[in-house]
């Protein structure tokens, strides 16, 4: 069972790839993973938000709509390194 309160899915696969406390460190991932492979390798990747129930996750962002607030959210935030 993967357990945090957000959860990053492979749409392609339904897998889970990672759990967080919070958004922003998903979002983290992804800023370092755009960085790395560029934004096409997350197209198929979703941040969900998981409820009270194992079943309930809820989408917040998917492909574009993922790789673009976690790219803006790099202004806020000092730039991740490898």
């Amino acid at each position: 069972m993967t357990t945090g309160a957000f959860q990053m899915w492979n749409l392609d696969t339904g897998n889970c790839f990672g759990a967080y406390d919070d958004e922003q460190t998903g979002l983290t991932e992804v800023r370092a993973g755009v960085a790395e492979d560029g934004p096409g390798a997350w197209a198929n990747a979703a941040l969900l938000r998981a409820g009270e129930q194992p079943d309930d996750l809820r989408p917040l962002a998917e492909g574009r709509t993922l790789v673009e607030p976690a790219l803006a959210a790099s202004h806020d935030f000092a730039p991740v390194t490898a």
